[in-house]
């Protein structure tokens, strides 16, 4: 015997219960974000007397140009959130130069030890060309061609993003550059004190 079982339609959501489910959201992020926010601005916006930092600052904001991983997901600043990225802009022919741009980020992220694990490297490619590169610094990069005609100047605060190295940060936001070649030492110094002053990692 089959017994039939009526079911009401829900009923309608209730905008005020909503509003707070959305506040409640924002509010962990929020909790969650603090300590890269407050931990860059208390170092980097309040220097100690004699220590400034090395690289140049920039407004944090996700990156504002279009790009896609090679396994054909997009470039996002929630794609990005989690660990410390250090970046390089190039074509995929990739000469001595940027060779040694990604021979950098990753003595730089190995210089970390234990902490290296909160830092990844990511590779724009600037054009179409299938990207080439020695093996020990390609090895765990991820790559990403910009869309055709990217306005990067603008992505990048104005700089010719091909002559500077750049580090995102767990929130998915573009803010440091480095010029190339940079100060090695320092360059290595202020990431240092940026991991040590933000210990937030996604969960």
């Amino acid at each position: 015997m089959n017994l039939a079982v009526s079911q009401s339609p829900p009923g309608p959501i209730d905008p005020a219960r909503q509003r707070r489910g959305r506040v409640q959201a924002l509010l962990i992020f929020l909790v969650c974000a603090a300590p890269v926010v407050l931990g860059t601005i208390a170092y980097f916006g309040s220097p100690p007397t004699g220590r400034t930092n090395y690289g140049r600052l920039l407004a944090p904001a996700p990156l504002k140009v279009a790009a896609q991983f090679v396994d054909g997901t997009t470039v996002t600043a929630d794609s990005l959130s989690g660990p410390w990225w250090l970046v390089n802009v190039d074509s995929g022919e990739c000469d001595e130069a940027c060779a040694r741009k990604l021979l950098l980020m990753r003595q730089m992220r190995l210089a970390q030890g234990k902490a290296q694990t909160r830092i990844e490297r990511l590779w724009l490619v600037t054009d179409d060309h299938v990207p080439v590169a020695p093996e020990a610094v390609l090895a765990g990069v991820r790559v990403a061609h910009l869309a055709a005609g990217a306005a990067l100047g603008t992505a990048f605060a104005d700089e010719d993003p091909v002559k500077h190295l750049y580090l995102i940060d767990p929130l998915g936001n573009l803010m440091m550059s480095f010029p190339w070649p940079p100060e090695e030492k320092r360059m290595l110094r202020d990431i240092e004190k940026l991991l040590r002053v933000n210990s937030w990692q996604k969960g």
